[in-house]
């Protein structure tokens, strides 16, 4: 988190934070991404019960629109399968259609509001389009289409019949402004990284306006996208135009990221 951020946190969301960044750091990686982006299930599944035993999705109960933002934020920037944030977000937004299982980590939750389309349908217990509550068992689901992101499969759903489930999609904005931030943030932090020891014509190539200038404006956009949310989560009505805004800028800044790396 880059700017200012750290006023918005109370005592237990910093402590909280911590632990997630330890808890992610001893139980994930990029490595195991690709593998569960290749198919390999079991790594999901030990994310999972990691994430079960934290209680991250019992905290989704009764937090406050901002910690629950800032919380998405910081797990989407340690990149989890698309699941574990569909699951968030479908847990935190939606009424008690779900029960309380949705906390305990007993269901994988898809949400869309694409009619027809679900992401991660394929590993999902509960998928709800519209307001549609599908269980898993009344759904077809098509196998996921060919993505660039494994790791947040797009599939085609179907049901043969489904019940009318209460949800929240200006929180579901806000939650998912803050994931897309929190993706943009590990690419940023590792182009200003990158630019201090890449050497070029004997200098980082960080000291040179041009990445210099880039870098900035990445920044910035990562800043922007942030306190759009932060402010959004104190009035929901705003969350759609910070969802709007993160899912302009932050594509820009990933690309900018891979231009600082010389295309890498």
């Amino acid at each position: 988190m880059i700017i200012g951020v750290k006023d918005y946190l109370s005592d237990e969301l910093k402590l909280i934070l911590n632990n997630v960044n330890e808890l992610f750091s001893k139980t994930w990686s990029t490595t195991k991404l690709r593998s569960y982006g290749e198919g390999d299930v079991s790594v999901l599944d030990e994310l999972w019960r990691a994430l079960v035993d934290f209680g991250l999705f019992e905290f989704f109960r009764d937090a406050k629109p901002r910690d629950a933002a800032i919380l998405m934020e910081e797990v989407s920037s340690r990149l989890p399968p698309g699941i574990v944030v569909t699951t968030i977000i479908g847990a935190a937004a939606t009424g008690n259609e779900l029960g309380d299982e949705k906390y305990e980590g007993r269901l994988k939750i898809s949400i869309s509001n694409i009619a027809g389309m679900a992401p991660e349908a394929h590993r999902a217990d509960a998928i709800i389009i519209g307001d549609n509550l599908i269980w898993k068992d009344d759904a077809t689901v098509k196998p996921p289409l060919n993505s660039f992101d494994n790791s947040m499969k797009l599939c085609q759903v179907s049901f043969r019949r489904s019940t009318k489930v209460s949800v929240n999609r200006d929180l579901v904005a806000l939650l998912l402004s803050a994931a897309i931030v929190g993706t943009g943030k590990p690419p940023l932090e590792l182009s200003v990284d990158y630019a201090k020891k890449r050497i070029a014509f004997g200098r980082p190539i960080g000291a040179f306006q041009a990445v210099k200038h880039k870098l900035v404006n990445m920044a910035l956009n990562i800043e922007l996208a942030r306190s759009l949310y932060l402010r959004a989560a104190d009035d929901l009505k705003l969350a759609p135009m910070a969802l709007d805004y993160a899912s302009r800028v932050v594509p820009n800044t990933i690309r900018d990221s891979i231009q600082v790396h010389g295309g890498v």
